[in-house]
């Protein structure tokens, strides 16, 4: 059943496993040594929240909303956050691995530090400045990808 706070939660020390969190709104919520194992969270509001010493792995959150959050010392792996939206969000010692971010959206997100280049990275949507991008890492097949967007012709000889 979703979860309809619209008052801010603090969540300390709390596994979330194997939960159906979809559609929930758990925005302006403070999340601290927690961890999502195999959550499912599609459609989930939780802008505005801030998520301290957290870990997601194996979790769906296709259309989520983390707009305007906090994340410090985050890991994800293996989670989808494709067609989500991360926009003017901060990352601080955030790390992924093997996520998928498909038509995800990081609007105003500074994405420097971030190494996606064994993640699935198509589509995202970006700032016209393309500022985003300054300082994150990507694999051959996504900078091809992301050339696009900037308008580069690429010929192969």
């Amino acid at each position: 059943t979703p979860i309809k706070s619209s008052a801010a939660s603090d969540v300390y020390k709390r596994q979330f496993k194997n939960s159906d969190l979809s559609n929930s709104r758990l925005n302006h919520s403070y999340f601290k040594y927690c961890s999502f194992l195999c959550v499912k969270a599609m459609g989930s509001l939780f802008s505005q929240s801030i998520f301290t010493q957290v870990t997601f792995s194996d979790c769906n959150f296709q259309y989520g909303n983390l707009d305007s959050s906090t994340l410090n010392s985050v890991f994800a792996r293996t989670c989808d956050f494709s067609h989500s939206a991360l926009s003017q969000c901060r990352l601080k010692d955030t790390a992924v691995k093997e996520c998928r971010f498909i038509e995800t959206g990081f609007f105003k997100t500074r994405l420097k530090g971030l190494d996606f280049s064994d993640s699935e990275l198509a589509a995202i949507q970006l700032s016209d400045t393309f500022e985003e991008l300054e300082g994150a890492c990507v694999n051959t097949w996504q900078a091809v990808e992301l050339a696009r967007l900037l308008k580069i012709i690429i010929k192969d000889k």
